[in-house]
């Protein structure tokens, strides 16, 4: 179904399936408004297939999520807690040229349309610096699981059945 869509937008560059990101990022790089049009065509889908899941999934103690553009989507909700991870821009660009095809400048473009850092950090529930080392991050999430999951059964009545959680890398 989104092939089929995004074939039928953008002729020119999506010609396969499934689809590459190759062709993905030379659509979004001769037009910037072509990123606006997959996003109307992909977005819909993804917030479906998420729905489908949290539904199947709402007995449990907690969701995890990951998901890009969670605030400038308008996925967030007040009970959510939202952990952020904040990462140097320095180590990002480092890890980002190790990268064989990472493409800078549309990275760059891409960010331009995101929201502030500032502003996802002031969103965030919880803030985690990323430095890069697995252990030291996979410490921090540890305990910061035990906070939340140690709060809820103490306050029951200020949590929802379910929370979710979702992070930025």
């Amino acid at each position: 179904l989104v092939y089929k869509k995004l074939k039928f937008k953008l002729p020119n560059f999506i010609f396969s399936f499934p689809i590459k990101k190759k062709q993905i990022s030379n659509a979004v790089k001769s037009n910037t408004k072509n990123l606006n049009l997959i996003s109307s065509i992909v977005h819909p889908v993804v917030r479906k297939n998420m729905y489908k899941f949290l539904k199947k999934n709402k007995k449990r103690k907690a969701i995890i999520l990951d998901i890009p553009l969670y605030f400038e989507n308008k996925l967030n909700k007040k009970r959510d807690i939202v952990i952020f991870i904040s990462t140097k821009k320095k180590l990002i660009n480092k890890a980002l040229k190790k990268r064989n095809k990472s493409n800078i400048k549309l990275l760059k473009k891409l960010e331009r349309l995101q929201q502030s850092l500032k502003i996802k950090k002031k969103k965030s529930v919880y803030v985690i610096i990323n430095d890069f080392k697995s252990e030291n991050l996979k410490k921090k999430i540890k305990t910061i699981k035990k906070e939340i999951l140690n709060d809820k059964r103490s306050n029951s009545r200020h949590w929802d059945d379910r929370f979710r959680c979702k992070r930025w890398t």
